[in-house]
């Protein structure tokens, strides 16, 4: 990579000149500030520095998010139609607004520069908060997949989970194993059933109260698990219940994914209103490596020799 010779460049201006020849230096792409020695650091403009930095950085999150809303419903979409499910329509694509090839797209960009701001940080706003929706969605989605996974290997289970446990005289277990071993349960008596499992060998178990101990300890010796369920409910009932609570959360998954993609229309302006701050970002940042007294202003920094010409002719 070639090294550029660099010249350096000292301006001493009044302070009614300053954001001129800021706006000048910057769009000159060319000027690179170095800090001049200052009597006291400028807290207002240091404050408004890190303001920035989050309304860009907020900005940002609703650009990545639409991003991956698009990608999604892409995948959906492609998805449905392998199934020939035709039922997702296309989204109308936001045209992308073009900077005209400027380095730094300014206010002038925009019709009313408050109200846009404005309006595009309530939607910045909206965008956060179906995005933590969907999280939440998600979530509550994952959460009853893992009670489904739970309780698939007891499905053909015809009994209340309540029903196991111990009675007035007798304990009724089920138990499960991945490959169904072989249980000896010695000479006391216990009735076994066996119920059909995609998963493995599920067993159900009746023996005398007094034996309880015992057939726990042989279907422990042999591998099997102990099914610990108690709910009122057959694993039918729940999966049915858990089925329910997936397909309501996916519904208002998707319908937060829709609400989100309806901004895309803001998609452009958006990123406009990026780069807008990052000139902010930039013009803030040099200003506080710049001097100050009452009436001017030092700026000091490094530009490349061979455009310093051109640097001082637009200042």
């Amino acid at each position: 990579m070639a090294i550029a010779k660099m010249s350096r460049l000292r301006i001493l201006g009044l302070k009614s000149d300053k954001n001129a020849i800021m706006n000048e230096l910057i769009e000159s792409g060319a000027f690179e500030a170095v800090p001049s020695v200052s009597g006291k650091e400028n807290f207002a403009d240091r404050s408004h520095l890190e303001k920035a930095f989050a309304r860009q950085a907020k900005v940002a999150f609703a650009i990545e998010f639409l991003d991956k809303c698009a990608d999604e419903y892409e995948s959906m979409r492609f998805a449905a139609a392998k199934k020939g499910n035709a039922a997702l329509a296309e989204f109308p694509e936001t045209e992308i607004k073009k900077s005209g090839g400027r380095k730094i797209i300014g206010y002038d960009d925009f019709y009313d520069v408050a109200a846009k701001e404005y309006e595009l940080g309530a939607v910045c706003d909206e965008l956060e908060k179906l995005s933590f929706a969907r999280v939440e969605y998600k979530s509550a989605i994952q959460k009853s997949k893992n009670k489904v996974k739970a309780i698939e290997p007891y499905s053909a289970f015809p009994l209340k989970f309540s029903q196991l446990g111990d009675g007035e005289s007798v304990s009724v277990m089920l138990a499960f194993h991945p490959s169904g071993a072989a249980v000896s349960f010695g000479d006391y008596p216990a009735f076994t059933e066996k119920y059909p499992c995609a998963s493995g060998s599920l067993t159900g178990v009746i023996v005398r109260l007094c034996d309880k101990e015992k057939a726990v300890a042989a279907l422990s010796s042999a591998g099997y698990s102990l099914c610990a369920l108690t709910d009122n409910s057959t694993a039918e009932q729940l999966l049915g219940s858990y089925g329910e609570e997936i397909r309501a959360a996916e519904t208002k998954s998707k319908e937060a994914l829709l609400r989100a993609l309806g901004y895309r229309k803001y998609y452009s302006d958006l990123k406009i209103l990026y780069d807008v701050i990052g000139r902010d970002i930039e013009k803030t940042s040099a200003e506080l490596e710049f001097s100050s007294t009452q009436s001017t202003f030092i700026a000091e920094g490094w530009v490349p020799s061979d455009a310093a010409e051109s640097v001082l002719e637009r200042i």
